[in-house]
Parts: structure tokens; C-alpha cells; sequence
């Protein structure tokens, strides 16, 4: 294939450009329907990656839950009757970060411990600002005013509840010091290895205070502002002026955690070796077990919102991650909002209604809504059954169909499965289902026997009845089926494209295009979409191939940048969309596949597992981290891919839409020639007059590339004209300075 570079125009007289009276028709619909801006991604579905609960954070009716590694938190101001999700907006280039630790120091302030850094946010979680170095130690809290933690070497304390902060050295310039607790007083305690040291002076020095220690002690645990527990090396010390004293008033038989303390009367603690939740009372002289959690499970974090209403994130336990209480921890029920972990497969079938199966923290689900993701229905479980296929299809708002080795199941949301082709007497096993319209479904099943004999089967009602169409012969599978219409399609058969007849009664081969033996597996071939006699669309792997003219010359269009297409959508001969896994996950053409361009894509959202596309031109991207949609085709596209990727000789003359447009001052165009031709290029204003021209000049077959400067020119519309032998097309342009 022939590639040219810059073409150089030269000014023209004034002259009148043929068919200058449809121009001033179209060029207000023009300039209205442009749009530069940048996509604006809608977000559904914001329970994405909330499922490793890690830590709670309650002031009295409000309570904030976090994931993780979770770009949202979850928020409740009901006491968890119902729930809503905020997305975690970073402030520093971080990206999603592990959080491990969230504490509430009045209604709206909260303040998280994450990996890389501390953040607080002072207005219910909607905005974050970062209040710590990189790679800090656990930030706590010992009242809502008194906190502190260290980072590299460095003890950082607040009094104020975290308006301000004080720095100081520590008494070991070492990253691993670990914040124990402060004091009302001022007072602070810290450990580094199995040492703990204090500071009675606002760290200007460190000592020892002489209590025994190990690799496994906790935090203070204080209240009334001198009073503290602290368990250590198997003993439990209480002080009760500021950690100046300390004396040993329990020495637990097993371990014990403790979680909560409100005074000498109650203490709260965990039991691992029982799993038990224990309320001490009486300085720990009794004891009174609360509840029994499930064996070798795990308390991660306790909050209260009252003494009676108790939120606890849990590990290995039987009632989830994440439970509440109402009795004061007697009995516990467990929270099972959402989780989305991903959404697999989506399908919306207008731009209000579609359906989702997602993987959960607790299974499979599925999922519908009917106003375009605003609010779903409640999730329907799914129960993987044995041999599955992996292979699901959208039917209905309600219901998808599923392959699962000699049958083909019906999925109705509330419902479950129910069987719509059963093969094991014949042994005949399903491969795909093709839904032609909303009653008329095509399967293609294979023998059980070796070599395989695929057979077609139709249906007209849904899936209630099956007659065979055509059985194929021993050792020819059929892959994929499209019909464009009744009675006429195309299908991928063994290593061949054939065109389908007679509503698949009859078929012929085409000429195919050569696949690349070393690396292409026939049956990974599939057909995106025919839409006559002689025009198919088929993808694999990273490539895309197209015909016009029945096969006799297919193009090809090679992703270089992408691992694999996720999926190829057009909504006309010209409009097409392709997800893939790639540096840019969503392309976009106009032009029949011929050009791509790359379109925005909502970012840190991972590569696209399925995409969706409504009549309105509404874009439903399904990522690893979520759900989106966009409603201005991805916003401006940001370029197009390099010629170097299409191949094969053009079916038929065309010319593309420049890129980038509107422009300034330079843009690029491409044409196509199915064979030599002598080729003339013209560049018009609105008023008619030629402003740039090129000779016309003898062109190879091929695809060539206009590179149009528009530097001496003023603002405006202009039309570009090309001319090959018999063929002629214009495009408009917009020059915006």
C-alpha cells in the first residue's frame, strides 16, 4: 500500500464550487451538532470493590465504612437502615490507595489511614485533603482532639483535632515507630520494636516508663482523659494519671484484644482463641460473654453509635464481612449491601433500560434498571452450575440465556434457570445462541463424537420450539452466525466465511481473506455485523477485517496497541465502536472501520470488560472499577490511528472526515483508491471561491494522506473536494483561530 505525505496546495482564483447551494443548508445543523468538549463519564453502580472491609468509623447516627482498596466509602446516616457510597477523590497523584483505618472526630470530620499517606475531610467525606509526609504509621485518636502518628523518624501530634499539627524528633530516628495513644495532658507514648517509650514534655525527650513489652502490643485504650488500659506482654496495666504510673490489675488466662473502653465498669475485648466478643466489668473482676462468632474468625474493628448499636467489620466469619448489633452485642446481623467486584456482562437495550451480571463479594448477580442506571432492581443470585460455559447472552431486560454443555437455559430474574434445549438424547451440545430478533433465535449445536458436526437449529417463539435447519458435514464446525435480514447472512464456518441463505438452509463460500496460521484460530473469528449481500464485519484478537464486495478485497485494521478486542459494536455501515485492552481502551470511526479514532476514556477505571451501545449513541463501558457511561460519544476524539495499521486495497473510493475538527491550523485527512487513478484535490470557502488546489496527478491504488495548513487563512467553514476518475467527495471542515 502507497502512503503519501504532506500534499502542497496553491492558491486558486474565485470560483463558484459545484453544489455551493446545499452548503448554506447544512452548515447551522453543522456547527450546532459540534462539540469539543471532553467526555463526561456518568458513574453507575457505585459499590465497585466494596468487599474487603477493613475498618469502621461511627458518631452517633452516622457511619462511614471503607473498603480496602476501594475508590468510594461507604456512608450511612440512618444507622445503616440505608446506605449510600462517596467516591474517595484523592487529592495527591496516588492513585486508589490500601486504607486501613477511618475515625470520626465529630459529625463531619473524618479523618483515614492509608498506605502512602493520612487524609481528613471535613465535610462528610466530600472533599480530602492530605495531612501527612509519605509513608506514615497508623494515625489515632485517643479523644476527637487528641491524635497522633509517626513517619519516618518523626513523632506528629495535634490538640486541636487536627486543625493544626506539631512535629518533633523521636528518640530513635527510625520509620518503624508506632503512635500508641496521647494523652489530655500532652502526654505521648510511642513503640518502636518491642520498646515503649514516653514523652511527658511535647517530645522534646523520650524515656522509658518501665512497663514490660512485647512485638504484640496495642494501643492505649483511654478515657476521661487520664485513665487508660494498655495490655502487654500478657498483662493488663491501667493507669489513671496520664501514664505516669502503672500498675497490673489482669493477667488474662488466653489472649484477649481489647476493643472498647467507656470506664473500669465496661470494657469491651475479643477472645481469639474462642472467637468471643467479652464485656469486662469491674476492672476486669467479671466477665460476661456477649457473643460467639464463628471459630478462627476475626474482629478487624469495632465502633459504637450507641451502647446498644454496635457496627464490627469481621474476618472468616460466617455473617460476612461486615454485621451490626442492636442489643449491645448479644446478637448480630449481618450487612450485605452490594459488592460489586465487576460487572461480566451488560446489555442495555435503550438508553433507559438494560441489565447487568456481575461477580460479588458473596456470588454471581443479576441486575436490571429501567431508568438508564439511576436505581436497579434488587439482585437475583446466580448459581454457577456445573460444566458452565462461561458463555451468557442478554435476552430480555428480565432474563439471559446460558450454554451449558448438552443444554440451553433460560435465566428469569426472581426465578432462576429453566431448560429451552435439552441435546442429551441426541447428544447434541449448544456452542453459541444468535438472537436474530425478539422471537426468531438461531443455535448452533456439535455432536458429542469426534470428529464434531455442527447443526443449525431455529426457533420463531422465544425458545419454546427447535427444528434443524442444516447439519453440516463430519469435521465442519460452525462458529458464529449473523443474518441481516430473514433469510440472509453470513457465518464463520471451520477456517472459512460463507455467505448464509434461505434463513440458513443453504450456503456458499466467499473468498476469504489469509489469516495468519502461526497465530489465528479459525473458530476465534466472529462476526460483528452484515448489513447486505455483500458487506460483513468480522474481529479477532486485536484485528479487524471488512468487505464490500463479498470478499473478492478485504481490508484489514490491526490494533498494534492493544492486547485483544473486549468488543466491536457499529450501529451503521459507517459508525462503529471498539473496547479493547489497550493504552486506549475505546476507538471510535465514522468511516466503516477504515480509520479509528482514539475517544476518552473514563480514567483509573481499568480496561473494559463489556460496552453497550443505545440507539440514542449512548456508551456503556463495564470496567474491573466500574460502570460508566457517556452520552457525547467519548467526548472529542483524541486522534487517529497511524495509516500503518490499515491494510489490504480499498473495496471502494472514499474519503474520511479530517481529524482534528475543528482545527487550527493544520488537519489531516485520508482517501482511499480501489486502483490508479488520476486524482485532484480542491479546497473551497463557504463563498465558493477554490482557496488552495492540487494538480491533478496519476495516484496508486491505495490509502494516501492529505495534510491541509490553513495557516494564511481566516476562520471559517471550508470544503475539501477530491476527485478519482469517475468518483467525487466533499467533506466540511471548521478552521476555529
Amino acid at each position: 500500500m502507497e502512503s503519501h505525505g504532506t500534499v502542497r496546495f496553491r492558491t486558486g482564483c474565485r470560483r463558484e464550487m459545484p453544489g455551493q447551494s446545499k452548503i448554506f443548508a447544512t452548515i447551522a445543523l453543522f456547527l450546532i451538532c459540534f462539540t469539543g468538549a471532553r467526555a463526561q463519564y456518568v458513574r453507575l453502580l457505585p459499590e465497585i470493590q466494596h468487599y474487603v472491609y477493613r475498618t469502621v468509623a461511627v458518631w452517633d447516627t452516622t457511619v462511614f465504612v471503607s473498603a480496602g482498596w476501594s475508590p468510594e466509602l461507604m456512608f450511612s446516616n440512618d444507622q445503616l437502615k440505608t446506605v449510600s457510597y462517596k467516591p474517595f477523590n484523592f487529592p495527591s497523584p496516588d492513585g486508589w490507595v490500601d486504607c486501613f483505618g477511618l475515625t470520626m472526630t465529630n459529625a463531619s470530620t473524618i479523618f483515614m489511614s492509608a498506605v502512602k499517606r493520612h487524609y481528613v475531610s471535613r465535610d462528610t467525606g466530600n472533599t480530602w485533603t492530605v495531612i501527612s509526609p509519605d509513608y506514615p504509621n497508623s494515625l489515632i485518636f485517643s479523644s476527637p482532639t487528641d491524635g497522633m502518628f509517626c513517619s519516618l523518624g518523626k513523632v506528629h501530634f495535634t490538640k486541636d483535632a487536627g486543625n493544626t499539627w506539631s512535629v518533633v524528633n523521636f528518640a530513635v530516628p527510625n520509620y518503624r515507630c508506632e503512635a500508641r495513644g496521647i494523652f489530655a495532658n500532652g502526654n505521648m507514648f510511642v513503640t518502636f520494636d518491642s520498646k515503649l517509650y514516653m514523652s511527658t514534655n511535647n517530645g522534646a525527650t523520650w524515656t522509658d516508663p518501665g512497663l514490660p513489652q512485647d512485638y504484640f502490643s496495642n494501643n492505649l485504650h483511654i478515657w476521661g482523659g487520664t485513665n487508660a488500659f494498655f495490655h502487654t506482654a500478657g498483662k493488663i496495666q491501667f493507669t489513671s494519671n496520664s501514664g505516669v504510673n502503672w500498675n497490673v490489675v489482669f493477667t488474662p488466662p488466653a489472649p484477649v484484644n481489647i476493643l472498647k473502653v467507656f470506664s473500669h465498669d465496661s470494657v469491651y475485648a475479643f477472645k481469639p482463641s474462642t472467637a468471643e466478643l467479652i464485656l469486662y466489668r469491674n476492672q476486669f473482676a467479671t466477665e460476661e460473654v456477649l457473643h460467639r462468632f464463628t471459630p478462627g474468625s476475626d474482629i478487624l474493628d469495632l465502633e459504637f453509635a450507641s451502647r446498644s448499636h454496635l457496627v464490627v467489620i469481621l474476618g472468616n466469619d460466617s455473617l460476612g464481612r461486615f454485621a451490626v448489633s442492636k442489643d449491645g452485642g448479644h446478637t448480630f446481623t449481618p450487612v450485605r449491601q452490594r459488592q460489586v467486584v465487576r460487572p461480566d456482562i451488560m446489555k442495555f437495550f435503550n438508553h433507559l433500560e438494560g441489565s447487568v451480571i456481575y461477580d460479588g463479594a458473596w456470588g454471581t448477580w443479576f441486575i436490571y434498571t429501567t431508568d438508564g442506571g439511576t436505581t436497579w432492581s434488587n439482585d437475583s443470585p446466580i448459581t454457577n452450575l456445573p460444566n458452565y460455559a462461561y458463555k451468557r447472552t442478554p435476552e430480555s431486560l428480565t432474563s439471559f440465556l446460558e450454554v451449558n454443555d448438552f443444554k440451553l437455559l433460560r435465566y428469569t430474574h426472581g426465578t432462576g434457570y429453566s431448560d429451552i434445549f435439552n441435546g442429551t438424547v441426541l447428544q447434541q451440545r449448544p456452542s453459541r445462541v444468535y438472537l436474530h430478533s425478539d422471537s426468531t433465535y438461531f443455535l448452533i449445536t456439535d455432536t458429542a463424537s469426534y470428529p464434531p458436526q455442527s447443526k443449525l437449529w431455529k426457533s420463531t417463539d422465544r425458545g419454546g420450539n427447535w427444528s434443524p435447519v442444516f447439519k453440516y458435514q463430519p469435521g465442519y464446525r460452525l462458529h458464529d452466525i449473523f443474518l441481516h435480514d430473514d433469510s440472509t447472512g453470513f457465518a464463520i464456518l471451520d477456517t472459512n466465511i460463507v455467505k448464509i441463505r434461505n434463513g440458513g438452509e443453504s450456503w456458499e463460500g466467499i473468498p476469504m481473506f489469509e489469516f495468519d496460521k502461526t497465530e489465528d484460530i479459525p473458530g476465534a473469528y466472529r462476526i460483528i455485523r452484515s448489513f447486505n449481500d455483500s458487506t460483513v464485519y468480522v474481529r479477532q484478537n486485536n484485528k479487524f477485517f471488512r468487505t464490500t464486495n463479498s470478499g473478492k478485497n478485504w481490508e484489514k485494521y490491526l490494533f498494534h496497541d492493544a492486547a485483544f478486542l473486549t468488543g466491536v459494536i457499529f450501529t451503521s455501515p459507517d459508525t462503529g465502536y471498539a473496547a479493547m485492552a489497550g493504552t486506549s481502551p475505546l476507538r471510535i470511526t465514522t468511516d466503516g472501520g477504515r480509520i479509528w479514532m482514539r475517544a476518552y476514556y473514563p480514567a483509573n477505571s481499568g480496561s473494559p470488560y463489556s460496552m453497550s451501545v443505545t440507539d440514542q449513541n449512548r456508551i456503556y463501558i463495564g470496567t474491573l472499577w466500574g460502570l460508566f457511561y457517556t452520552d457525547n460519544l467519548g467526548g472529542q476524539p483524541l486522534g487517529i490511528e497511524t495509516d500503518e495499521s490499515f491494510t489490504g486495497v480499498p473495496g471502494k473510493f472514499s474519503l474520511s472526515q479530517n481529524w482534528p475538527n475543528p482545527f487550527n491550523p493544520s488537519t489531516t485527512v485520508y482517501f482511499d483508491l480501489p486502483e490508479d487513478s488520476e486524482t485532484g484535490i480542491t479546497v473551497y470557502n463557504i463563498m465558493g471561491e477554490m482557496v488552495r488546489s492540487v494538480p491533478t496527478e496519476f495516484r496508486q491504488k491505495g490509502r494516501h494522506t492529505i495534510n491541509f495548513n490553513a495557516g494564511d487563512l481566516p476562520s471559517g467553514v471550508y470544503i475539501l473536494t477530491v476527485t478519482a476518475g469517475n468518483n467525487r467527495a466533499s467533506i466540511k471542515m471548521v478552521l476555529l483561530k
